[in-house]
């Protein structure tokens, strides 16, 4: 289960991803693994960026336990070259977005990627 945030409902009452299975969404930036786990067994195609090696190999971890299919790339959130323009169903940010330096930038590359009318549902600590 996708879980927003501490004293957030989670994804099974807000349903802002809404079903998810057969649909290719990408996650920045992707803590220890547990949304792309729980996405991918929903039947999503996930695809989890982070700029943290040690993240990274903490989600492929979790991934390979779980036996489930991710692509993972080690990147900045604001650059996503192994994505192709209008390919993706919808894009997931859970607290990661308070770390990018250009939002412009990468709000400019989550719309280059994602599917005209798909969403980007993110969270953002509270200051």
């Amino acid at each position: 289960m996708i879980s927003y945030g501490p004293d957030i409902a989670s994804e099974a009452q807000l349903r802002l991803l809404g079903n998810v299975e057969g649909r290719r969404l990408l996650v920045l930036g992707v803590g220890a693994g547990a949304e792309i786990v729980a996405e991918a067994r929903q039947g999503a195609r996930v695809i989890g960026a982070d700029p943290s090696l040690g993240r990274i190999e903490a989600a492929r971890t979790r991934v390979d336990a779980a036996e489930v299919k991710v692509e993972l790339h080690q990147s900045d959130l604001a650059e996503l070259p192994f994505v192709r323009a209008d390919a993706l169903d919808g894009a997931l940010s859970l607290f990661a977005l308070a770390g990018v330096d250009d939002l412009d930038r990468l709000f400019r590359q989550v719309h280059r990627v994602l599917h005209t009318s798909c969403h980007l549902v993110f969270s953002m600590p509270h200051p």
